[in-house]
């Protein structure tokens, strides 16, 4: 009798070892296929960003942004992105030097007429500390430059965003007078771009 007691009592231990074991393995497995969901939403994500950051590429490549972007200190003009005229020069603050600063010919609008200054609030190129350089650069080398807080001018993502959004600078380049071709992406595409580039973790390609 003690001797059934106690296969009762072993069978008993062994049935309760292996619900527990059984539901040990199942939380696992969810926890597993909550984490692989989460993966897979995240590569997702970024795959998107990435995406959406080739568009923000294109537009950075455009001359009209370019041009005020240059690898060296004179800024670039023209449709064919040629050095300025006059042998212009950054500055240390990016508003040009001595008698040539920017706001001698370019106001806060474009002169209308072929081959006249343009203008926009602001005109300038960012300054000698931080130059920001978008000639030359790879889409991955400007991406990791462009979310790099020491390396734009201090901007966080939503800044950068708002930049985009609404300056009046960055919006000239859909209006940049006579002679002048403006951005080929629409500037809506760009902000919808721009989003999502930041809302899927600022994705950037490896190249």
């Amino acid at each position: 009798m003690k001797c059934s007691t106690k296969h009762y009592r072993v069978r008993e231990w062994a049935a309760g070892a292996s619900l527990a074991c059984a539901a040990f393995v199942a939380q696992c497995s969810s926890t597993e296929s909550s984490h692989g969901a989460a993966a897979r939403s995240g590569a997702a994500d970024g795959d998107a960003s990435i995406a959406a950051w080739n568009v923000v590429y294109g537009v950075l490549q455009s001359p009209r942004c370019m041009n005020c972007h240059p690898a060296g200190d004179v800024p670039l003009q023209g449709d064919d992105s040629h050095a300025h005229a006059q042998y212009v020069q950054r500055g240390h603050d990016g508003s040009g030097l001595f008698a040539m600063r920017c706001a001698t010919c370019h106001q806060n609008q474009n002169v209308e007429g072929v081959h006249l200054p343009p203008g926009a609030p602001g005109w300038r190129l960012p300054a000698a500390d931080m130059p920001l350089v978008f000639e030359g650069r790879s889409a991955g080398d400007l991406c990791r430059q462009l979310k790099d807080p020491k390396r734009n001018g201090g901007r966080s993502p939503e800044q950068l965003f708002e930049h985009i959004a609404k300056d009046p600078l960055v919006l000239w380049g859909w209006n940049p007078g006579v002679g002048r071709a403006p951005v080929a992406t629409s500037h809506d595409e760009l902000v919808n771009a721009m989003r999502t580039w930041i809302d899927g973790g600022c994705g950037c390609p490896e190249k």
